[in-house]
């Protein structure tokens, strides 16, 4: 006999007083009668036909429904594969995978239409900077005009380094130099448009920038160790709270120990409001996550020509950067953070082949 059972792959919500069903996978969304909740719920394991009609009739509904959802791919009948890796991960997750798939059939603005749209909605343009009312620490001119290693040497000794020299005290130009190099900004563009945009050394989906970059300091020449927003317009620090914040570094960064040994980390936030300004789409977001692994990246690389190591770390608490940062995730998504330092011993450092951190940790188990 025939089992059914209301697919996987749909989502339900209300919407402006309707009750919508969301076919996510195929981009299809359809206003629904409340009256089938409870059919919708009795669905929602799999049932026989005969128990399925049964219901129907004990409860006044057409028994010819149950054809029609089958038919418009509701309810699925006999068996539905379910992806293993969604199962592990959740709903959430396998909804926004397919939800922001662009489909075939989408049609894209061109610079034109979209520059349009946006004169026509008259809405002030977030800043693309966060203004602090702190104190206010200018930094030294980069130094961009020193000789560097060579561009492909850089790419192939980049790694990732886990164990720093905690006593290395790193130089303040060298410090403002990779911080440039990496976040600030080089070029201003449409200065007297609505659409102002910042450029950096990096790409940034819709020139839009919304990566915003805090910066804990351990030991870097001539700054007080503290939690600094680094400004990438004025390239400047402004402080947010000043004091010895390893013992919080670690712990933000899923209680990595390379996160308060390193010289100073790096938290990057998106302040969606600058993205949500001019695209509307939901595939923006992803743009956020493309544009961390941009800057990262260009991090790597500068420590690296200036012989330091750097590690990047998606594995971090979020609720506990919102409270060290007091920022909120309504505003600001927190994407990760990097760290940049001077690495220990080549025979004693864990980088791309050795995890120092493990035998740490195997100690610290097997003691408790």
């Amino acid at each position: 006999m025939n089992r059914y059972k209301i697919s996987e792959s749909i989502v339900f919500f209300f919407k402006n007083g309707n009750f919508i069903l969301d076919e996510y996978k195929i981009h299809n969304q359809k206003s629904i009668n409340t009256n089938f909740i409870p059919l919708l719920e009795y669905l929602s394991i799999w049932r026989n036909e005969k128990d399925i009609i049964h219901y129907m009739n004990k409860n006044s509904f057409d028994t010819n429904i149950l054809k029609v959802l089958v038919r418009e791919g509701i309810v699925k009948k006999n068996l539905e594969n379910e992806l293993p890796y969604f199962k592990n991960w959740g709903k959430a997750v396998e909804y926004y995978h397919f939800n922001t798939k662009i489909n075939e059939n989408e049609q894209f603005e061109n610079v034109y239409v979209e520059q349009n749209r946006i004169d026509d909605i008259n809405v002030q343009q977030p800043n693309i900077v966060k203004n602090y009312n702190s104190t206010k620490i200018e930094l030294p001119e980069p130094l961009i005009n020193e000789a560097s290693k060579n561009l492909i040497n850089s790419l192939l000794d980049r790694e990732t380094i886990r164990s720093f020299d905690e006593n290395y005290i790193l130089p303040l130009n060298v410090f403002s130099t990779i911080l440039f190099l990496s976040f600030g900004g080089i070029l201003y563009a449409n200065p007297n448009s609505g659409s102002k945009g910042i450029y950096k050394t990096s790409p940034s989906g819709g020139g839009r920038s919304s990566i915003e970059t805090y910066v804990i300091v351990h030991n870097v020449e001539g700054l007080d160790s503290g939690i600094y927003n680094y400004n990438v317009s004025e390239h400047s620090l402004y402080l947010i709270n000043k004091g010895n914040f390893k013992k919080e570094a670690q712990f933000i960064s899923g209680d990595q120990v390379h996160a308060k040994t390193c010289n100073f980390i790096v938290i990057y936030t998106s302040v969606l409001e600058r993205i949500a300004w001019k695209y509307s789409t939901f595939r923006a977001y992803k743009a956020v996550y493309t544009d961390v692994g941009h800057l990262s990246q260009t991090l790597y690389l500068l420590a690296n020509n200036y012989s330091l190591g750097a590690f990047y770390l998606g594995a971090v608490r979020d609720e506990s950067i919102e409270k060290l940062l007091n920022i909120s995730i309504d505003d600001e998504a927190i994407l990760g953070i990097s760290g940049v330092g001077m690495p220990i011993s080549e025979e004693n450092y864990s980088g791309r082949f050795i995890r120092k951190d493990y035998d740490y940790w195997r100690d610290k188990y097997e003691k408790n």
